[in-house]
């Protein structure tokens, strides 16, 4: 693989993930960080009653408010990972359909991400910590997703092994035997192409 045209490649996707991140945050995402609040208060409830949901997109637990912010959905890490996953040699369909199932996984692992930091601040951890660790270890997943789909490695030239390599050289003593059968099957008139080609090698 040429390891020189898949880092220029590289190179030029990472610099469209500001971008991509960018046009994510002129969206407010109201649904995705109201859903997401629901589920992380849901999820937790059943360990910790105290957890309660005092707007659609705020919590509270024992006075402490925590705000849900575009952040807190990953909506901005599925938004980044757009220029690094789309591969440019397939079809828009196949990447869209990528792209969805990329954005059910983030949204999974932001889920239990959030419910995790609910549970274990519940436990009596300290928060920031704790939100911090678990985001670092989300942000850490969809890198490794990232690295595995690796868009950028898909126009490296592969190199093919050259046709002669596989090309034997005729056999010096079998020269006057080839020349001798060519000579039988043209007097016959059996003389096909293939053979002629042969022929002209071994003269």
């Amino acid at each position: 693989m040429d390891t020189s045209a898949a880092r220029t490649d590289f190179l030029l996707r990472a610099g469209l993930v500001p971008v991509a991140v960018g046009i994510c945050y002129l969206f407010p995402w109201d649904g995705l960080r109201s859903l997401t609040t629901l589920l992380s208060v849901e999820m937790t409830g059943w360990a910790y009653p105290e957890w309660v949901r005092i707007g659609s997109d705020r919590a509270a637990f024992h006075g402490v408010v925590l705000h849900y912010t575009i952040a807190c959905t990953l909506v901005d890490a599925w938004a980044g990972a757009i220029p690094l996953v789309w591969k440019t040699r397939s079809s828009p369909a196949r990447n869209l359909g990528y792209l969805a199932a990329l954005a059910l996984l983030v949204f999974a692992v932001n889920t239990i991400r959030q419910a995790s930091v609910n549970l274990l601040f519940g436990a009596g951890l300290p928060l920031k910590p704790v939100h911090d660790v678990l985001a670092a270890s989300a942000y850490l997943l969809v890198w490794v997703e990232i690295l595995r789909r690796g868009a950028w490695r898909e126009n490296a030239a592969i190199p093919v092994r050259a046709p002669a390599e596989g090309l034997r050289v005729p056999n010096p003593s079998h020269r006057g035997r080839t020349t001798a059968l060519a000579r039988s099957c043209a007097t016959a008139g059996i003389f096909p192409s293939v053979f002629r080609r042969q022929f002209r090698i071994a003269r």
